[in-house]
């Protein structure tokens, strides 16, 4: 059994990562207005979308090396539903898929933490395996201070030329050393700062939701939500396909608004707002998996058939094979028409649709802070008024099956609050996930796949 599970990961990561490798990429970065007509004589609203993605081009390239500090919540609680055998198979492939050129550690805590294998290059992996093989469930979960000692590892190897990722595993509440979401938003900015990033992994239903998704965003990471252990292997399994197809790192926006252009707000994203400009940053862009940032400003009317340039565009990013940074921009203008059916007609219905779900997740993390302040009413009636405006993007966006699907789950959400007065401990984590999958386009969602 356990031999079969291997060969199946090992050949999910083999058949993805000999796709990206066998070609050189560039990334293609766009930027479009979900409306670029208006109405002729209106004041609007528009949303600027800009994205990266990577493209595939010709010829051979080499990936940066990975310099990856495995942080493992061994706690007692760790020891049932099989959690630390499985958490040890997912760290098991990813030793196996490490090249020599890469450099691993893993730090395991209960109530301290400590460092079971010291950074360095990945040369006896049957050693590193059979070390992590000797890891039991003990003790309480200091989990501040395993994040702490893995980044200690991770910087004895850090380099502008290495992907540096703290992957961190828990299933339960830090209650040893500093235990806030503030403290662990505040050690990730830290850590992003220092050009590392934290992807975290809540396993079961024990785990703090807001801690682990404030780290990881913090960082520029994943954050994954695993219902129960075996999902554990495909989930660091993931991570190391993601880590193997970075396409671009440091990704900054910028945008400067035109005269009498008003920048409202980032949508999802955190951002700076100024009154002619906004700046957002993606931390890192991987594989073929689109990532964007949502901008959205006001525009001054103007008569039937003028034209106005409403914002410069310029995108900067690191080159992670050769640590050149790239740049790029963009001038973005919008036309005024007269003629209602022409100016719908225009309208770009994936930036429409992506708008709506990415003010959804906002909502949702609103309704959630409601309920746990004890107003299910003011909750529920949040979520069923935005189901309301999800069903009318939906008939703007020719009737979108994802659209309306997201309407209908947040009618039933709703009435879910209302009958058992808040959320379920699966829900709130399922609802969390769901919320910062769509905000941060992470590729792959545990919850996703379970529906």
């Amino acid at each position: 059994m356990k031999k079969t599970l291997y060969s199946l990961i090992a050949g999910i990561l083999v058949s993805i990562c000999a796709v990206f490798a066998a070609e050189a990429g560039n990334v293609k970065v766009s930027a479009n207005l979900d409306k670029p007509y208006l109405l002729a004589g209106e004041e609007e609203t528009v949303v600027l979308k800009v994205g990266l993605s990577a493209e595939p081009g010709n010829g051979k390239i080499e990936r940066p090396s990975i310099n990856i500090a495995i942080v493992l919540d061994k706690s007692g609680s760790m020891g049932s539903d099989h959690k630390i055998e499985r958490a040890k198979e997912g760290v098991f492939e990813i030793i196996e898929r490490l090249n020599e050129g890469d450099i691993i550690s893993v730090v395991v805590y209960d109530t301290y933490p400590r460092v079971l294998i010291p950074a360095q290059p990945v040369k006896h992996k049957s050693e590193i395996i059979n070390m992590v093989s000797r890891i039991y469930a003990s003790g309480s979960t200091a989990l501040y201070g395993g994040i702490e000692l893995g980044a200690e590892e991770l910087r004895k190897y850090a380099s502008d030329y290495c992907l540096n990722k703290v992957v961190l595993l828990s299933d339960g509440l830090a209650n040893v050393g500093p235990q806030s979401t503030e403290d662990l938003a505040s050690l990730g900015r830290m850590l992003e700062s220092e050009g590392v990033i934290v992807s975290t992994i809540g396993v079961g239903l024990d785990y703090n939701e807001d801690l682990m998704t404030a780290l990881a965003e913090a960082s520029g990471g994943n954050s994954y939500f695993a219902r129960d252990s075996y999902e554990l292997p495909k989930i660091f399994a993931e991570e190391l396909n993601e880590a193997m197809t970075i396409a671009a790192r440091n990704v900054n926006l910028y945008i400067d608004t035109e005269k009498g252009v008003e920048p409202m707000g980032v949508i999802g994203r955190t951002g700076e707002v100024g009154d002619k400009y906004f700046k957002a940053q993606i931390n890192a862009l991987y594989g073929k998996n689109e990532k964007y940032a949502l901008f959205e400003m006001k525009v001054p009317k103007a008569s039937h058939g003028a034209s106005r340039q409403v914002a410069d565009v310029r995108v900067e990013y690191t080159d992670p094979a050769t640590g050149k940074i790239v740049r790029s921009s963009q001038k973005i203008s919008v036309q005024y028409s007269k003629d209602v059916d022409f100016v719908f007609s225009k309208e770009d219905k994936g930036i429409l649709k992506e708008t709506a779900l990415t003010k959804t997740s906002q909502i949702k993390n609103k309704a959630i802070k409601l309920a746990d302040e004890g107003k299910y009413d003011a909750a529920a009636n949040y979520l069923s008024e935005q189901s309301s405006t999800l069903e009318k993007v939906a008939s703007q966006c020719n009737n979108d099956k994802d659209v309306k699907q997201e309407a209908e789950h947040l009618s039933w959400l709703s009435g879910d609050i209302s009958s058992n007065k808040g959320f379920s401990k699966v829900l709130r984590k399922s609802v969390v996930s769901e919320s910062f999958s769509q905000v941060n386009q992470q590729a792959y969602d545990p919850g996703k796949e379970r529906k």
